[in-house]
């Protein structure tokens, strides 16, 4: 529970010690003391909590340690003023300093000072904007400015591991942090504590806790290496203040209140478990899209040989709906032998939920003569089950009906499997919609508690903090009103507004395609109205936008990714282009990209369906026009060249 605690207890542990603090020194190291008279100390001058050089005087978490350092040295240990922590490394190697409160070993310091058992121990982890994305690897974001203390004991351990790592050094963490805010680097690394710390008092509401490194930073007092003695005396005294309570005490006042109380784990973790849910249940989803994609991909060839190789199926009923002649097509469709197939009824290959209306338009064959379009599902082989549309007609001598049967199976699965496709990007794009107002929640019920803690809350600070809560989760509410209502779709044609129909659209996409860096740029009529169906062209534009996303994603030589989306008027006429900087398509594919199952990517990545139902949404729902070409255009005075797509409705 109490993170630092449980670090200093396995501290304790380990290195064990004698608990009477006035038999824990030798002659010799007493003889020592006593000539020495004071101990030099020089500090970090600003690294809350731990430690801060304020008008002269020394506070935090190490001025209380060094309280009871002294009383067990028996000595003064006095403070030389710094105005930075570089400036505090050169004091200790021109000897103007004895010690170093809190610092952490390296091979460089080696070389004049050394350390004492760690007995402060801290992660190390990346600060940055809110809308950042989380760093689960930092090899992810070695390419990026990222900025530290100047002189800290990681500039140098980050540097041998990742020689790579682009990293630029400030003065102090506030310096680092404020760049950080201003978008001048992308992260700052420090310690948990003292980014925690940091962020409550100068970034609620603007900064965060991005991720971690493996590493911890472990503390201790650096002693000058001259003086051999003095780090025994350091060590043994280490060892029995970690024995008393009061060790414990200014742990908790300093640690466990500022940190673990001001950055609210407990509301963090109550949030990642609902997420968590959510996430589980959508990959649940997700994960049976896939499995019906690889269904549908194993019967792709079958289908495809069926459709292209045979003629529609043929079957004639006498007027009870019993088999009585059909065509090689139409029994290749079933799966059924000539034999069993002569002994079945048209009404008994039906699925259950389409029995009473597949006898009222048998019925109606033999009154009016005719039905066109009818389908159902039907039965066939082994109880599976496929689409079918028919068409009926009374046969001349009034005793049969003939029916032209298509098996459109694929059609209604591809449909299907569009929707199913989408819930994969639907997962992403709601926890990038979903972090951002969850981290300012976060941030302000955890600064509402740490000023609770200290005693600083005031009345009139609690409900703007409510207002700014509520209106988040508001906001939050609106974004899943929004995904349940694309996902649900609509059957009614409506009248449709350019402008607000992207606007929707922008919800859905706009985190997703923020967290890979790409920016949209928009120049749409306001005016412009069309007859649609909303939800089914949302579904083609994201399905066109996320197409333009991934080669921009794929294409890692592209500093600033752009996709550009305009929407013009044009002679009675709604002009939309949806263009992108992703270098263009391949001349040799360009004319086969909105084919049905065709892909370019890998099968874990994409399924080809994407393009193709955008294509039959605009085009056969819509009586719209959609066209590809490779396009090269200027932007801000830079040329780029990309994939360009051409829609074309009727305007009203």
């Amino acid at each position: 529970m109490k993170y630092f605690i449980i670090l200093a207890c396995m501290i304790a542990t380990i290195y064990g010690s004698s608990t009477d603090s006035a038999t824990i020194f030798t002659d010799q190291e007493k003889e020592y003391l006593s000539n020495k008279k004071e101990i030099t100390m020089c500090i970090d001058p600003d690294w809350m909590p731990f430690e801060k050089l304020g008008n002269g005087k020394h506070t935090g978490m190490t001025s209380d340690y060094f309280k009871l350092f002294q009383q067990k040295i028996g000595i003064p240990i006095k403070l030389i003023p710094t105005a930075s922590w570089s400036e505090s490394l050169e004091f200790a190697k021109m000897r103007k300093c004895d010690i170093f409160s809190l610092a952490m070993e390296t091979a460089e310091r080696k070389s004049y000072m050394n350390f004492t058992k760690p007995y402060l121990i801290s992660p190390l982890v990346f600060i940055a904007k809110l809308d950042a994305p989380f760093i689960n690897n930092p090899v992810d974001v070695l390419s990026m400015k990222l900025g530290i203390t100047k002189g800290y004991a990681f500039v140098e351990i980050l540097k041998q591991k990742y020689p790579n790592i682009n990293l630029i050094e400030y003065e102090k963490l506030s310096d680092g942090l404020n760049a950080v805010a201003k978008g001048e680097i992308f992260a700052y690394i420090d310690n948990l504590y003292t980014s925690g710390y940091a962020i409550q008092k100068n970034h609620v509401g603007e900064l965060k806790i991005a991720g971690k490194f493996s590493e911890t930073w472990d503390l201790s007092v650096g002693v000058r290496n001259d003086e051999p003695l003095l780090l025994s005396i350091f060590d043994k005294t280490i060892d029995v203040i970690m024995r008393d309570e009061t060790f414990y005490s200014i742990a908790n006042n300093w640690i466990n209140v500022k940190y673990e109380q001001g950055f609210d784990y407990k509301l963090f973790y109550q949030i990642f478990g609902v997420l968590f849910i959510v996430a589980l249940f959508l990959y649940y989803k997700h994960s049976l899209s896939q499995k019906y994609i690889k269904q549908l991909t194993a019967q792709k060839e079958e289908f495809e040989a069926i459709f292209k190789n045979s003629k529609d199926g043929i079957a004639i009923y006498d007027l009870d709906a019993n088999f009585l002649d059909f065509n090689d097509a139409y029994l290749n469709m079933t799966g059924f032998t000539r034999e069993e197939l002569l002994h079945k009824n048209c009404i008994e290959l039906t699925a259950f939920d389409d029995k009473e209306r597949t006898k009222l338009t048998m019925a109606k064959v033999i009154k009016d003569g005719s039905v066109e379009n009818f389908e159902k599902s039907c039965l066939i082989k082994d109880d599976r089950m496929i689409a079918v549309n028919m068409t009926f007609s009374l046969m001349p001598d009034k005793k049969r009906i003939i029916a032209v049967v298509k098996n459109i199976t694929q059609n209604k699965l591809l449909e299907s499997q569009a929707k199913l496709a989408s819930m994969g990007e639907m997962i992403g794009n709601i926890a990038h919609q979903w972090r951002q107002p969850l981290n300012v929640i976060s941030t302000m019920a955890s600064g509402i508690a740490f000023k609770k803690e200290f005693g600083t809350l005031k009345d009139d600070e609690i409900i703007p903090d409510m207002e700014a809560i509520i209106a988040q989760t508001t906001y939050l509410s609106k974004t899943i009103d929004d995904f349940r209502n694309f996902i649900k779709g609509g059957e009614i044609e409506e009248e449709i507004v350019i402008s607000s129909l992207f606007d929707k659209t922008f919800s859905i996409v706009d985190a997703s395609l923020k967290s890979h860096y790409i920016q949209i740029i928009r120049d749409i009529d306001q005016t412009i109205k069309i007859k649609g169906y909303e939800n089914e062209l949302m579904q083609a534009f994201i399905n066109i936008i996320n197409n333009a996303k991934d080669v921009l994603i794929e294409n890692e030589t592209i500093e600033d990714k752009y996709i550009f989306i305009s929407a013009k008027s044009n002679e009675n006429h709604c002009e939309i282009t949806i263009k992108d900087n992703g270098g263009g398509v391949k001349p040799s594919i360009i004319n086969r990209i909105f084919e049905p199952y065709f892909t370019t990517k890998h099968q874990s990545k994409g399924t080809g369906l994407g393009l193709s139902m955008a294509h039959k949404i605009i085009t056969e729902m819509h009586d719209g026009t959609i066209v590809v070409s490779n396009v090269t255009y200027e932007y801000n005075a830079q040329e780029y060249k990309g994939a360009s797509f051409k829609i074309t409705f009727q305007e009203i």
